[in-house]
């Protein structure tokens, strides 16, 4: 099996002085997904269904992971490249004494 890739979103909006946007890996709470179908709501009682392309865990403390398979369209702004969930993060420009 290939590696997925879903598009990006783009870029948020400018983040102001002093910040940068840039692609942060989810390792936490997101994997690709092997398989399964995307477990999102659309209306009262029905999910997405289509393939899923990765995995939330969506456990509660106490209790094993539960993972929730997510298609592209339903990934809350993260995207897969190269085999990793990604997303947008803000984080602090570096200053020139810095680098």
């Amino acid at each position: 099996m290939g590696l997925r890739r879903t598009p990006a979103p783009p870029r948020p909006d400018d983040p102001g002085p002093g910040y940068v946007w840039v692609v942060r890996v989810e390792t936490a709470r997101w994997r690709v997904a092997g398989s399964g179908r995307c477990r999102a709501l659309v209306t009262k009682g029905a999910t997405c269904g289509a393939p899923a392309v990765a995995e939330v865990d969506r456990s509660l403390p106490g209790r094993g992971a539960q993972w929730y398979g997510c298609c592209a369209q339903h990934m809350r702004g993260r995207w897969v490249r190269n085999g990793d969930v990604c997303c947008w993060a803000l984080e602090e420009e570096a200053t020139a004494d810095e680098q």
